[in-house]
């Protein structure tokens, strides 16, 4: 049983629900239709990485962890997307984990 579930859970890039997965790999679609800069979309998957790992469990900290690249920090698109999706992924990530279990 132990093999199964190591196998199954080593399938996903990402532990946790599935509905979760569209916030690691860049922002919702923004609202007029445009696509996002490259910028902000890589500080995106960087926030929402550091996000996830401030606001979650010992498990997901396995997973996730501080992120930021140092020479972007200063980039205003790629700083803008990092604030977004940090503040975004880490409220999500806490609602999530004080949900009730049943």
């Amino acid at each position: 049983m132990l093999f199964i579930f190591l196998a199954l859970v080593s399938c996903r890039p990402y532990p946790g629900p599935p509905w979760q997965d569209w916030m690691y790999d860049g922002p919702p679609p923004s609202p007029d239709g445009k696509p996002y800069p490259d910028l902000y979309v890589h500080g995106w998957q960087d926030g929402c990485e550091t996000g996830t790992a401030g606001q979650s469990n010992h498990f997901y900290k396995m997973f996730h962890g501080w992120r930021q690249d140092a020479t972007l920090a200063q980039n205003k698109v790629y700083y803008r997307g990092w604030q977004d999706a940090f503040g975004y992924c880490s409220r999500y990530i806490q609602q999530y984990m004080s949900r009730p279990f049943f």
